[in-house]
């Protein structure tokens, strides 16, 4: 059986980060907007902010795991999806409103 979760998502700066437990694993998630890409990027750290995954990319719709096989990851989906259905590209301002993201547990 798998289960769907929004991560809520509030920030008034460009580089935040946030504490979330998923598939009862502790997660430090860090967002940083980069103007040259113009998207917003995500690294993964566990509870001790020790890196698992750094500078993956926010597109909409793509799981952002599928390529990991790391220890100390959740093993579900985790996806930036676009409410609007528009299928566009996550704004600076769009993170947590248009753009949620969504983790889907698969234990």
């Amino acid at each position: 059986m798998s289960t769907a979760y929004e991560i809520p998502i509030v920030y008034d700066e460009a580089r935040f980060k946030i504490r979330t437990v998923l598939d009862g694993i502790e997660l430090v998630l860090y967002f940083y907007w980069t103007t040259r890409q113009e998207r917003w990027n995500l690294d993964i750290f566990d509870s001790a902010e020790v890196a698992l995954i750094r500078g993956i990319v926010l597109n909409v719709d793509r799981n952002l795991l599928a390529q990991y096989e790391i220890s100390g990851l959740p093993t579900g989906n985790l996806c930036l999806y676009d409410t609007s259905q528009a299928h566009a590209e996550c704004g600076y301002s769009d993170l947590g409103d248009r753009c949620r993201l969504i983790y889907q547990s698969i234990i």
